[in-house]
């Protein structure tokens, strides 16, 4: 398994941070308090949730990472696993049931068969299996001095047999589990039970033969009672049948009246409605109902009738109230919208003619002289304008705004009393200025306005009017019309006039509101008429449905009817079946009778055959021996089998009870499964023995494996270590990690080392274990600030082991020095941090 990205979106103090890694050497580096710890923690939790121990340094995620003021963390880490990418999404929240876990397959996004403890799953290792191996902090280079047995074993299996998955713990687990489950500790193993249930069964075997005698007396007992219980019914049933031969010889002529009666009745019956089928209440009531159906379905269709004559009748009034209306047939809507548009353009030409009308009447001498006077009018009213005109202020703010210009671009703007000089100087020249202009500006004009005056008197006197006159004309020559133009605007209103007058006559109307008013009724009487003819459309269809509707119900009613005696010839089928009721009705007067006389007859006879005792009857009354017995007698003797019968049926029940009571399993199937329980015992006795001498070969074999894998171990960590020291040392691993060493002949403790060289040792051992448990599968292999006590060329020999094992591992190295960059020489990838 190798990590290709982590995304934190918020983990401790870090956010919306993504980085992806390589497959074979990264170093991320950052200057302290970068956030390094941090991602390597947020890898851990990933794999393994949020873990907290004292023990292994690994702080507790929710009180640590979850963010100030905020209620969770929350990232994802993309991984490549057996060939799969498989992004993790891990939510930690402030409780349990906050926390969020799903793995799904970056492919297709589908689900992802992995548990929450991910880590467990993929490495076969918990989270302290994973610390002492893969996972390297800054506080835990060395392994803690404990005896990891699911370590050492899967080490044991894995050199021994290149399989995890064969476990001397789990095989003795096994054994020991089926050891106790066979023996017990407490009385409660298989062998126990089979004891205990052993002992049961003899006792209730002994019972049972016991209980087996008593039940066979209490079986030959009531044998002998049903025998006795069965000859008294015999002779009840001999007195019961020498009663009722005695009872019919009573019954007798009351027998044969009730029948006779019955006889009369049956007769009249059949007299009277022969040739009419007779049917149950339950069918007559469906065909009330169908004949209730059709009733109200003809209803139906006499009123929609009704209602189509009335809505032809008001349809023929509306087209009689249209005639007055005939005119809008030729008449469009957009007549109507032209007319009334026409009326603003009506009074627009009447204003014009009128305007026309008005114009003023011109000297003809002045006519003759009309563009001069009217060029030299124009140019004098253009000198009187200007000398109305006061342009001071519009220069005296032209003036300003340049001074503003001026002065920010002067030297004396950085000089306040300079400033301030400058500016009311420059304002009281401006505005003296200003009104100098304005008055040459006004003299001009004025010298122009007298030219003009001298050139309209000189106009006037060539032409012989009075030049008070020609200021007179100017209104007029500007009035001055084309002929043309008039008579055009006449023809054109006098169009539009016809136009309206002849939509007016079209719908003898006179005026605007006349017209609207008017074409609001034609528009309503057309509504109502074409509401008018859908209703009686809808009228029409209703009235053939309901016709089809009544035709269907009469065709299948009709059938039935004839069934039960109706002809079409001579009587009506929506009144037949009152008529039919007359007769059910007298029929069951009939029943009524009927039933009254079978009742009587009844509580003669009880549930026999009427025809049974008619013969019983005739058979008595042909033999005639009934008078010799006595009806008393027969009641004495009747009596006192019953008396019988009523005590031995007590006696039978109390041995049936008593039987009942006796509630035992048979001795014969109790003492086979006495036998099959000796045989299990057998069967137990000899597997426990296999057990306990398979376990005493697997422990034995056990520890000779033990020495292999310490032997193993031994040779991976001193390689490891005196490839990282280059020194020659042969290592001494116990089994609980901590380790001895071999120099000049002595065999030191390793508390005899430096630091630095202790941090090297220990990295040895857990690249080791690495490689015999990872054998073949290329894992993530993560380091935080391992290097801090090595000097540089140890740290060289470290990357040079590491970069060789790169095609096992994928390395990703936290540190906060220069130097593992420098010696990697563009071999791993680096990444920043700030």
């Amino acid at each position: 398994m190798i990590i290709k990205n982590v995304n934190i979106e918020k983990f401790g103090k870090i956010k919306n941070l993504s980085i992806d890694f390589e497959e074979n050497i990264n170093i991320v580096h950052g200057q302290n308090e970068s956030g390094k710890s941090t991602i390597e923690n947020f890898i851990f939790t990933t794999l393994y949730g949020p873990v907290g121990s004292k023990k292994y340094n690994i702080d507790n995620t929710r009180t640590k990472y979850i963010p100030y003021n905020d209620n969770f963390t929350f990232g994802t880490m993309l991984i490549n696993h057996n060939k799969n990418d498989i992004i993790i999404e891990r939510k930690i929240g402030k409780t349990r049931k906050d926390d969020v876990f799903r793995s799904f397959y970056k492919e297709n996004f589908s689900q992802a068969p992995y548990p929450d403890n991910i880590g467990r799953e993929i490495f076969d290792l918990d989270y302290k299996g994973f610390i002492k191996t893969l996972f390297v902090s800054q506080e835990n280079t060395k392994i803690y001095d404990e005896k990891d047995e699911g370590l050492i074993s899967r080490l044991t299996n894995l050199v021994e047999t290149g399989d995890e998955e064969v476990s001397f713990t789990k095989a003795i687990n096994k054994i020991d589990n089926e050891i106790k489950n066979i023996k017990g500790a407490r009385k409660n193993g298989l062998l126990d039970d089979i004891y205990i249930k052993s002992n049961e069964l003899h006792i209730e075997y002994n019972k049972s033969k016991e209980m087996e005698k008593l039940q066979n007396i209490y079986i030959d007992k009531l044998e002998t009672l049903n025998l006795d219980l069965k000859l008294n019914r015999e002779k009840q049933k001999d007195i019961k049948d020498l009663k009722e031969k005695l009872y019919l010889h009573n019954i007798e002529d009351e027998f044969i009246r009730l029948s006779q009666q019955i006889e009369e009745l049956t007769k009249l019956k059949n007299e009277r409605f022969d040739g009419i089928k007779l049917i149950s209440r339950d069918e007559f009531n469906k065909l009330r109902k169908t004949e209730k159906e059709l009733l109200e379905l003809n209803e139906k269709l006499n009123k929609s009738k009704d209602s189509i004559l009335e809505s032809k009748r008001y349809l023929e009034k509306l087209h009689i109230d249209k005639e007055d209306f005939i005119g809008f047939k030729e008449v469009s809507k957009e007549d109507i919208y032209k007319i009334i548009s026409f009326e603003g353009e009506i009074a627009l030409l009447k204003e014009k003619l009128r305007e026309y009308d008005n114009t003023y009447t011109i000297d003809e001498k002045i006519f003759s002289e009309k563009k001069e006077i009217k060029k030299i009018l124009g140019k004098y009213e253009k000198s009187l304008l200007a000398l109305k005109n006061n342009i001071t202020k519009y220069l005296f703010l032209g003036l300003s705004v340049i001074g503003i210009i001026i002065f920010f671009i002067s030297p004396f703007k950085g000089n306040n009393i300079s400033s301030y000089l400058f500016i009311a100087i420059y304002l009281i020249l401006n505005y003296l200025i200003s009104v100098k202009i304005n008055n040459l500006y006004k003299d001009y004009n004025l010298k122009k306005s007298d030219i003009y005056e001298k050139k309209i008197i000189e106009l006037a006197d060539d032409i012989g009017v009075d030049y008070r006159e020609i200021y007179k004309s100017k209104k007029a020559i500007d009035n001055i019309t084309n002929v043309k133009e008039k008579d055009k605007i006449k023809n054109k209103l006098e169009k539009i006039t016809t136009y309206k007058e002849n939509i007016f006559l079209k719908t003898n109307t006179k005026t605007i509101e006349n017209l609207i008013e008017k074409e609001n009724k034609y528009i309503n009487l057309n509504e109502k008429i074409n509401k008018e003819k859908i209703s009686i459309e809808s009228k029409e269809n209703e009235i053939i449905s309901i016709s089809e509707l009544i035709k269907v119900k009469k065709d299948s009613f009709i059938p039935y009817l004839k069934e039960i005696g109706f002809t079409e010839e001579n009587e009506n089928y929506l009144s037949y079946l009152d008529k039919y009721e007359l007769h059910l009705l007298r029929i069951d007067d009939i029943r009524v009778k009927e039933k009254a006389l079978n009742y009587s007859i009844e509580s003669l006879i009880g549930d026999r055959d009427k025809k049974d005792i008619q013969k019983e009857i005739d058979k008595i009354k042909k033999l005639g021996l009934i008078e010799k017995y006595n009806t008393n007698e027969l009641e004495n003797k009747d009596t006192e089998l019953r008396d019988f019968e009523v005590n031995l049926s007590e006696e039978i029940k109390e041995l049936e009870n008593k039987l009942s009571r006796i509630d035992i399993r048979s001795s014969l199937s109790i003492e086979e499964e006495i036998i099959l329980l000796k045989e299990e015992e057998k069967k137990l006795l000899k597997y426990l023995e296999t057990l306990e001498l398979t376990k005493d070969i697997l422990t034995e074999s056990h520890e000779k494996l033990s020495d292999n894998f310490i032997t193993e171990l031994n040779n991976k960590v001193s390689y490891n270590y005196n490839y990282i020291t280059g020194i020659e040392r042969s290592i001494k691993v116990s089994e609980i990690f901590d380790m001895k060493y071999l120099e000049n002949g002595k065999i030191l403790e390793e508390t005899y080392l430096s630091k630095g060289s202790l941090d090297q040792l220990y990295l040895s051992l857990r690249i080791a274990m690495s490689d015999i448990i990872f054998k073949g599968e290329k894992v993530v292999f993560v380091l935080d600030e391992p290097f801090v006590h090595y000097d540089k060329q140890r740290v060289k020999n470290t990357l040079d082991l590491l970069y060789s094992k790169k095609d096992e591992y994928q390395f990703i190295i936290f540190t906060c020095h220069d130097r593992e960059i420098d010696l990697l020489e563009k071999k791993g990838n680096i990444i920043y941090i700030n």
